[in-house]
């Protein structure tokens, strides 16, 4: 009931806990590959600086919708067991390390980002206007929340609407975020920054991860939805990324055999050179 505050526990099975542990680390271990990109490059180059803006904004609003419609979790931690808190929050820890690992992403892609080849100064100024949007949106999302769980309480009609309609924002922005990156990397047929290493790690990551948000709340379907919208797109961007990634590796082994058979013609020229002067 909305009214009453409830400190029962989901009782995981050993393998789903492992399962959500395994998420929970598997989704640190996975962002790294892109992270040292971004770092050993220091540049962004073919990744769409609004679509990791769209997905900051979208994994920020999935940890809010997640926060506030289970919010008695995070309460009755002081009536739980260590062992039974950590279990029960685990959903919870998944998506801020998803938000966190996202929004990391996101400040590297503005601090690398070539703006002299992005329209010089008018292209700082929007990556410092998008840059500030997405910290001013965050913002006001927590403002409402709080407002509401302050003067309307933690399970009123309103509070748990909003938590609703801040999930299916999430799953929208998932969409929206996908597409810009999706037509960035098709009309670049290249893959330039981005690390096909991390979505290949994050693809099956995301389907398994929306399987235990799904069995931690599966009445709250604005906390899943995200992660089923994100698996299908998220597949259809590393099926681009393997095809534009296995055409650049025969172009450059064409072009080496290419390279090589130029070298071996030019040395046989040489040495037929060499011979009539001889002769």
């Amino acid at each position: 009931e909305y009214g009453v505050m409830n400190c029962s526990y989901e009782k995981y099975t050993v393998g789903q806990l492992g399962l959500g542990n395994f998420l929970l680390y598997g989704t640190i271990v996975s962002f790294l590959p892109q992270i040292f990109v971004l770092l050993k490059s220091r540049s962004s180059f073919g990744i769409s600086a609004l679509n990791q803006l769209i997905f900051a904004l979208q994994s920020f609003t999935s940890l809010a919708n997640v926060v506030i419609l289970q919010w008695d979790k995070l309460k009755c931690c002081k009536e739980w067991s260590y062992f039974i808190c950590y279990n029960s929050l685990i959903n919870i820890s998944q998506i801020f390390v998803v938000w966190f690992c996202n929004y990391t992403v996101f400040v590297l892609v503005v601090v690398f980002h070539d703006f002299q080849r992005d329209g010089g100064h008018m292209g700082e100024w929007r990556y410092r206007l998008w840059f500030h949007l997405n910290t001013v949106l965050s913002l006001v999302t927590i403002l409402i929340a709080l407002g509401l769980m302050l003067f309307t309480g933690t399970h009123s009609s309103s509070t748990r609407f909003y938590g609703e309609m801040l999930g299916v924002i999430s799953a929208i922005l998932t969409v929206v975020g996908n597409v810009p990156q999706i037509i960035e990397t098709f009309k670049l047929k290249d893959i330039g920054s981005l690390s096909l290493a991390t979505t290949i790690l994050q693809t099956p990551g995301i389907y398994a991860m929306a399987y235990f948000q799904y069995i931690s709340a599966p009445k709250q379907f604005g906390v899943w939805l995200p992660f089923v919208v994100s698996m299908v797109l998220n597949t259809i961007l590393l099926i681009e990324m393997i095809y534009y990634e296995i055409l650049r590796k025969l172009r450059e082994r064409r072009e080496r055999r290419e390279k090589n058979g130029n070298l071996s013609v030019s040395g046989e020229k040489e040495a037929l050179t060499d011979r009539l002067i001889n002769d």
